[in-house]
């Protein structure tokens, strides 16, 4: 959003935004927190949290880009796209490579393909 934010525009921010986005977004934001944290620690707790923070961000992903395949409250495609970039975690064993493809996902069978 911006470090400079007045009230108004934040209390109007929330107010545009639907709650299940809200929620998804937090969960991307700590997810992506949680992971840089595990980074910092010994190796094996490194490497056994890695594994399932990447497994999670991959499951939120295919999560997020399935639920809105169907949803009549976007009314384009790059609404659409623009949403998912935004709640999609910028980590995971799908990440970087599937990513575009799973955003740009428009059916069943195009999601199964980016997978």
């Amino acid at each position: 959003m911006g470090e400079n934010r007045t009230t108004n525009e934040i209390q109007n921010f929330f107010r545009e935004m639907k709650a299940e986005n809200i929620r998804l977004n937090l969960k991307k934001l700590w997810l992506e927190d949680f992971f840089s944290y595990t980074e910092t620690l010994n190796d094996t707790t490194k490497e056994m949290m890695g594994e399932l923070l990447n497994m999670e961000a991959d499951f939120k992903c295919v999560q997020i880009v399935y639920n809105s395949l169907y949803n009549q409250d976007v009314q384009t495609q790059e609404k659409q796209r623009k949403l998912r970039r935004q709640l999609i975690p910028s980590f995971g064993n799908l990440y970087p490579d599937c990513h575009k493809a799973l955003i740009e996902s428009d059916n069943i069978d195009k999601l199964r393909d980016a997978v």
